[in-house]
C-alpha cells in the first residue's frame, strides 16, 4: 500500500507523468466506451473521492433508496476500503482504483460526487450523467485560483465537465464559473446534505452517549480547514490544535471539546481532546454541538444555518493568505475573530451567545440558498425520461 501511495505521490506532483497518466487513462476509458454498455437504471456514488460514506452523496442516495420510483435502480458506492463499511452489502460496493471500477463506472448511467469521481481525467462521458455537489461553498482559494496548482489537478479544474453542478448561492455560483470553465450547467439548488440540517430531528443525548460526553457541559466543536503545508507522517497527513496546555485545561474544564479534521486529515495528534475526524455525519456533529470554532473552512457556512456561534480562530493568518489565499477576508464575514490565542480565550470567556447567534443569522442569509428542496430527484426522473 506505501508503494502504491508512493507511485500516486510522484505521479501527482510530477508534470510530464501526470501528462503521461492523463493520455493512458483518456485511452483506456476510451475502450470502456466502447466495449461497456451503459446501465440506464445504475448510479455511482462517491464522497470525498471513496473516503467516506456521507456528505451531499449520502442524502442524494439516501432519497432515491426511499423512493418508489427508483426502487428497481442499481445503487453502487465507490470506496477506498470497503470492507470499512459494512452498512453496503457487498454487492452494491467496489474498491475505487480497481479495474471493476472504472468498469462499474462506465456501465452507470449516473455519476454523483462530491469532488471528481473520474480520477482527476477529464474527457467526453457521452451517455452519463455527471452530477458534481462539491463539498461546500468556497471560501479558500480553489482550482485555477489557486496558485501554484500541479497540472493533474489544474488540467482537470479546467478541462471537467460536470452534466450539473449544484451551488448555495450568488457567490459560489460566480466562482464556480470561473473554476469550471467547461461546465454551464451550474444550478441554484443548494447543498443537498444541508436539508438534514433543518428537517432532521437529531437526538442530541444519543450523540452525547455514543461519544460519552460529559451532559452537564455544552459541546465545543473545532473543525480548522486543510493546510496543504502542515507535517505529513508515513503517508497521513495530522494536525495538532494550536492550544497550549493551559488553554486546553481551561477548555476541558468548561467544554466537550471536539476536534473534527478536514477529510484529507487522518487524524489530530497529542491532544487531551475528543478526535472526530473519522465521524461520518458532520451534520450530527454540528447539530449536538453548542458552538462552532473554525478558521478558513466552509463548515461555518453550514454551520451558520442553525443559527448557533460561531468564532473564528485564524492563528496563521498571514501566513494562510500568502499560501492560500481566500474569496473573501475572513475578517469581514462579520464573525468574531481572534489571531492570538489570548485573544481567543478572552472571547470564548465573555462570549455573549445572543449577539453570536444573530451574527450566524446573517451569514446564512447571504451565504445559503433557502430553496434546498428534493428538486434533485426530479432532475433523476427527467434525465431518465430522456
Amino acid at each position: 500500500m506505501d508503494i502504491i501511495k508512493k507511485v500516486k505521490n510522484r505521479i501527482k506532483h510530477s508534470t510530464v507523468l501526470g501528462k503521461v497518466y492523463v493520455w493512458f487513462m483518456k485511452l483506456y476509458f476510451k475502450y470502456l466506451q466502447w466495449n461497456v454498455k451503459i446501465n440506464s437504471r445504475q448510479i455511482i456514488f462517491s464522497s470525498f473521492s471513496g473516503r467516506q460514506f456521507s456528505d451531499s452523496p449520502k442524502v442524494i442516495y439516501d432519497w432515491l433508496k426511499n423512493d418508489p420510483e427508483f426502487s428497481n435502480y442499481n445503487l453502487i458506492w465507490a470506496f477506498e476500503n470497503p470492507s470499512e463499511f459494512p452498512e453496503i452489502d457487498e454487492d452494491h460496493k467496489v474498491a475505487i482504483d480497481t479495474s471493476n471500477f472504472f468498469k462499474l463506472l462506465f456501465a452507470s448511467k449516473y455519476w454523483v460526487a462530491n469532488t471528481g469521481i473520474d480520477r482527476l481525467v477529464p474527457f467526453e462521458h457521452t451517455g452519463h450523467v455527471y452530477i458534481q455537489t462539491w463539498h461546500g461553498v468556497p471560501l479558500k482559494h480553489l482550482g485555477l485560483d489557486e496558485d501554484n496548482l500541479e497540472y493533474l489537478p489544474k488540467n482537470w479544474y479546467k478541462n471537467v465537465k460536470f452534466d450539473l453542478l449544484t451551488c448555495s448561492s450568488e457567490y459560489d455560483y460566480k466562482i464556480f464559473g470561473r473554476i469550471f470553465p467547461s461546465t454551464s450547467n451550474i444550478q441554484l439548488m443548494g447543498l443537498p446534505r444541508n436539508y438534514d440540517l433543518t428537517h432532521h430531528p437529531y437526538n442530541r443525548n444519543e450523540i452525547i452517549n455514543k461519544l460519552k460526553l460529559d451532559p452537564q457541559k455544552p459541546i465545543f466543536l473545532y473543525a480548522p480547514t486543510f493546510r496543504e503545508y502542515q507535517q505529513t507522517i508515513s503517508g497521513g497527513t495530522y494536525i495538532d490544535t494550536p492550544f497550549s496546555h493551559k488553554s486546553e485545561e481551561w477548555l476541558l474544564s468548561h467544554y466537550n471539546v471536539l476536534v473534527r479534521g478536514h477529510y484529507f486529515t487522518e487524524s489530530i495528534r497529542d491532544d487531551p481532546f475528543i478526535d472526530v475526524t473519522k465521524y461520518e455525519d458532520l451534520n450530527e456533529l454540528m447539530c449536538a454541538s453548542d458552538i462552532l470554532v473554525t478558521d478558513y473552512s466552509s463548515i461555518m457556512f453550514d454551520y451558520a444555518i442553525l443559527g448557533k456561534p460561531i468564532l473564528l480562530y485564524m492563528y496563521d493568518f498571514d501566513n494562510y493568505l500568502t499560501k492560500r489565499g481566500t474569496y473573501v477576508d475572513p475578517r469581514n464575514l462579520g464573525l468574531s475573530y481572534s489571531m492570538t490565542e489570548a485573544e481567543f480565550i478572552e472571547q470564548i470567556k465573555k462570549i455573549n451567545v445572543s449577539d453570536e447567534k444573530e451574527k450566524a443569522i446573517k451569514l446564512d442569509q447571504y451565504f445559503n440558498n433557502k430553496n434546498t428542496s428534493l428538486s434533485l430527484i426530479d432532475y433523476f426522473r427527467d434525465k431518465g425520461r430522456n
